[in-house]
């Protein structure tokens, strides 16, 4: 999947709009749709730079990101 189509997905799933997610809130429903897009990018193979470029943040905060969801998946289990 391109990096389009997860955006996509997100809104989808979350109602989060792109520009809430590239946005500077810090508001729980937009930081978890912000934290979805990274950890699918991740698996999708998209790199960390590319993301980070569309989001406006830096490559460390899209790793710390989706590192966030795998931990929270890893604790479900």
């Amino acid at each position: 999947l391109a990096l389009a189509d997860l955006w996509e997905r997100v809104h989808q799933k979350t109602g989060v709009t792109r520009e809430e997610i590239c946005g500077p809130s810090r508001m729980r429903r937009i930081s978890a749709a912000r934290a979805m897009l990274c950890a699918l990018a991740r698996r999708e193979g998209i790199m960390a730079v590319d993301v980070a470029e569309q989001l406006g943040r830096s490559r460390s905060a899209v790793v710390h990101l989706a590192k966030k969801i795998d931990r929270m998946e890893n604790d479900r289990v």
